[in-house]
């Protein structure tokens, strides 16, 4: 477990932890927090992540593919606020693509302030659920940017895209977008 709550209980500000990767490299795999290869179990909570992967197949945080038995599967992601590094926008705020015989499975993404992730030039996704991605739960993120966005060409902007004909089970529900802040 990842707490980004000092001695893990909500005194001042929550986020006294923050993850950066500045690097807009367009190499897949470059994000901020990668969990790969069977991880399972692991929380990441009261957080700041940042990060401005220029990749279609990463995430500022990616859950990857599995070379174990199992995929990257039983994860929680939560109340955690997710943007950008340096104003360098990522193609992808959270990403996931597992394997065919380790699918990436039972993972949560709740509570999370997910900001400014939008690209102007490029289409982009708050969370991409791409193969061997099934039965998550979105609940209860808020979706919004901070500044005026204005695209630059003419991309396709998905909040919460589902590229996978083989996503069974997944549950999105309560989930705010729009606004300039996080809705109260």
């Amino acid at each position: 477990t990842i707490d980004g709550r000092e001695n893990g209980v909500p005194a001042g500000t929550p986020y006294s932890l923050t993850f950066q990767n500045i690097s807009d490299a367009t190499t897949a795999g470059t994000s901020t927090i990668r969990l790969i290869n069977g991880a399972t179990d692991n929380t990441i909570r009261y957080t700041r992540i940042e990060g401005s992967n220029r990749s279609t197949t990463s995430g500022v945080v990616f859950l990857s593919t599995s070379t174990s038995p199992s995929g990257n599967n039983n994860n929680i992601i939560a109340n955690n606020r997710i943007t950008n590094a340096s104003g360098n926008r990522p193609y992808n705020a959270i990403y996931s693509a597992g394997t065919t015989s380790s699918p990436n499975e039972d993972n949560t993404v709740r509570g999370n302030e997910i900001f400014d992730f939008l690209h102007p030039s490029v289409s982009s996704q708050g969370i991409m659920l791409a193969g061997n991605t099934s039965d998550w739960t979105i609940q209860g993120n808020h979706f919004y940017e901070t500044t005026n966005f204005s695209p630059s060409t003419a991309s396709t902007y998905s909040i919460i895209y589902l590229n996978n004909t083989n996503n069974n089970g997944s549950a999105i529900r309560g989930n705010y977008i729009g606004g300039d802040a996080i809705q109260a």
